[in-house]
């Protein structure tokens, strides 16, 4: 497939946006090599969908949590279906699913070197490369429509693809703009870019077994690229 034909297909599936980065923008990102998951790894696709304001709630709560569920699935299977089309051209493609692994603690799994030897990949800093937008103070991917209330999967192929251009604009108005500092429930996020995430981790992690995710999207909710949040 060409990649006017991959984004094509990946909107006709759902998709309310996608993009196309060569896997060398990021060989300079710690830990988030496109290589470890494909070998001679070329090029890397990045779908995404919005979140509502709607579902959002008031950046906590349930509606937050099913909403983040229902959107990792629907990408999950755009993914897929794109992924199978490459397979039936007799090209190699990798689809890179999200997995809550917030879930299992150390001590709940039968085989931790499946899960260890599995390098993690940064949906944002693909979706940054593919020129989808830019990253923000919250430390979120902010595309230009939909500010950081987005959720991203991407693709991984040895195919070169043509890659789209990165993003110019920038729409985080740090430090004129410090709403999801002051609004972050847990004071993950700091002034001085030293983002605490184990405090982060620890919020979400406290609501799981109750609704089987994590429930905080204060970020995404108070962040005011894209447009007005939710009341």
């Amino acid at each position: 497939m060409q990649s006017q034909e991959i984004k094509d297909m990946a909107r006709s599936l759902g998709a309310d946006f996608v993009g196309i980065a060569s896997a060398d923008r990021l060989q300079d990102v710690p830990g988030y090599k496109p290589q470890a998951l494909v070998s001679g790894a070329k090029s890397v696709i990045v779908v995404g969908k919005k979140l509502l304001k709607g579902s959002l709630a008031k950046g906590r709560g349930r509606p937050v949590a099913w909403a983040i569920i229902h959107l990792n699935l629907k990408l999950n299977e755009i993914i897929y279906e794109i992924a199978s089309v490459f397979e039936e051209e007799g090209q190699n493609a990798f689809p890179v699913f999200f997995l809550p692994m917030t879930f299992l603690q150390p001590d709940d799994l039968k085989s931790k070197e499946l899960i260890l030897t599995t390098p993690n990949f940064s949906y944002r800093h693909a979706a940054v490369a593919a020129g989808l937008g830019e990253f923000g103070k919250n430390n979120l991917f902010l595309h230009p429509k939909w500010g950081g209330r987005t959720r991203l999967a991407a693709i991984i192929t040895d195919v070169e693809l043509e890659p789209d251009s990165p993003y110019a604009k920038k729409y985080c108005t740090w430090p004129t703009c410090t709403a999801c500092i002051d609004e972050c429930p847990s004071k993950a996020l700091q002034a001085d870019d030293k983002h605490e995430f184990t405090r982060c981790n620890k919020y979400h992690n406290a609501n799981l077994h109750l609704l089987g995710y994590g429930s905080c999207s204060m970020c995404q909710h108070v962040c005011p690229v894209g447009s007005v949040p939710a009341a």
